[in-house]
């Protein structure tokens, strides 16, 4: 029995834009598949669209990537034995390839332009029959080919389909049955002499030993026109894995205009990589069991490509939202600390210790990254912002008594350290304002935080120190006396 072939799969992105989260999903479906098969993971760059690729593009691209934790094997930055990765590099190969389909008799040169082939598309959608290329090119004898060249027509290169049916074994969608007559002849290499996707695609995949194709189901009616150039050239055909698109909550392919689609907007927006893999592994991604919270290891564990999702799920932001609430309170603080820098610019670097301090204590409050500047500007700064909502509170009737007492007893105590006697403190200030429960509560903390929401009550006055704390008191008075906030 011969040794069963390596298991090696590929994302190959194109530069023209940043990482679309439905392209990060079919990264992260291929390193899934390629991490539990042990197998290889390869990142190739499609930059073959001269005019809409950018080198910064690829950047973007590969920065996502290795946000995520999606790490390669080879590929553009590293290298390997199937060098190089940029299909802009490797462009003899295609010619070389093209060759030996134009002495097979496969190709043949196609000069009809735009406007004839618009022509030709509508004639056929008028008469109620699918677009396909009619072989108007196909027959030219070498005079009439002479002719159109020298009226400065430069061809490009049409596959010759044979009518047949061509079948897909797709791992996801089973069998998938395509009539060649549908799609017709078909253009591998441009008039410009840049390859078409369908004909490089299968010279890389054949030559980088790819051993299954993960994509999204968009390229399932390009996987026949690609299964016959594997077989005119002789190739081994790969396994094909189609899974479905995210679509947005009309239950249209998610866009721009569903609102935030690419992985940089995200991790903008304060998600982490764990809750962004975790969910986007989640929508489709064959999970068994009940738990949603799922760390990588445990995704590469679980993940099932034969059951990736044949129905396509709708991208729901509220549930990316709880999950990386549940995630953030599951990093060391070290961890979070390290993605606020990232997220920052390297924004409280020089207050580290301080702010391994002050995390444990906020992370129940988070719910993005985004809000951690908030949180710890109650612990590091003397004076705050007053929220309205917190304003409304400390100009309400009884909050001057609460100030006032709150204040009295923060005076006088010498040694202030109320960490161990807590509920002595606010039983005390309770005693001295006549005021308890709520308007208690709400006024003590809307003074130290300038919020009504946030870190227990405890936590604040704990780590607060007695010089900081009767700042903001004063500070709250005098938004309760009206005067113009000292901000």
């Amino acid at each position: 029995m011969p040794a069963q072939k390596q298991i090696r799969v590929r994302f190959a992105p194109s530069p023209t834009g940043e990482l679309h989260i439905g392209n990060a999903r079919t990264a992260l479906f291929n390193w899934l598949f390629a991490r539990k098969e042990e197998g290889v993971f390869v990142l190739r760059i499609e930059d073959t669209d001269v005019e809409r690729s950018d080198r910064c593009y690829e950047d973007v691209v590969l920065n996502g990537l290795k946000w995520l934790g999606l790490d390669w094997d080879e590929g553009p930055d590293i290298g390997g034995p199937h060098s190089p990765y940029r299909q802009s590099e490797r462009l003899s190969l295609y010619d070389h390839y093209l060759g030996i389909l134009m002495d097979k008799g496969f190709v043949y040169p196609c000069y009809c332009n735009d406007e004839e082939l618009k022509a030709e598309r509508e004639i056929m959608l008028a008469q109620g029959l699918p677009p396909r290329y009619q072989g108007r090119c196909r027959h030219l004898t070498n005079k009439e080919r002479r002719r159109l060249e020298a009226e400065g027509r430069r061809p490009a290169m049409r596959f010759k389909v044979a009518e047949e049916l061509v079948e897909v074994d797709d791992l996801i969608h089973g069998s998938v049955v395509f009539d060649t007559t549908l799609f017709g002849d078909f253009i591998i290499v441009r008039s410009s002499g840049i390859p078409a996707y369908n004909f490089a695609v299968v010279i890389d995949d054949a030559l980088m030993q790819v051993s299954h194709v993960i994509r999204g189901e968009d390229h399932l009616s390009n996987t026949p026109r690609q299964i016959l150039l594997y077989q005119a050239l002789g190739f081994d055909i790969p396994k094909f894995a189609h899974h479905a698109l995210l679509l947005g909550p009309d239950r249209t392919k998610l866009s721009k205009r569903h609102g935030v689609t690419s992985v940089e907007a995200f991790r903008q927006k304060g998600y982490v990589p764990e809750a962004l893999v975790n969910y986007m592994a989640w929508l489709g991604g064959g999970f068994r069991g009940e738990k949603e919270i799922l760390d990588k290891e445990e995704i590469i564990d679980q993940f099932d490509l034969k059951h990736a999702g044949k129905n396509a799920p709708v991208f729901d932001e509220k549930k990316l939202h709880w999950m990386n609430t549940r995630h953030l309170r599951r990093l060391p603080p070290e961890k979070l600390l390290e993605y606020w820098f990232d997220l920052t610019e390297g924004e409280g670097r020089g207050e580290e210790e301080l702010l391994l301090k002050i995390v444990p204590e906020v992370i129940g409050n988070l719910e993005t990254l985004d809000q951690l500047r908030g949180l710890v500007e109650i612990f590091s700064k003397n004076e705050i912002t007053f929220s309205e909502e917190a304003q409304d509170v400390l100009q309400a009737e009884p909050a001057r008594k609460v100030l006032s007492a709150f204040r009295d007893v923060v005076e006088s105590v010498d040694n202030y350290c109320p960490g161990d006697q807590y509920r002595e403190f606010i039983k005390r200030v309770q005693t001295l304002s006549g005021c308890k429960g709520r308007t208690l509560f709400m006024t003590m903390r809307a003074a130290l935080t300038g919020k009504t929401q946030g870190p227990e009550l405890e936590k604040i006055i704990t780590h607060l120190d007695k010089k900081t704390i009767l700042l903001r008191i004063e500070q709250a008075l005098r938004t309760y006396n009206h005067d113009p906030l000292h901000l």
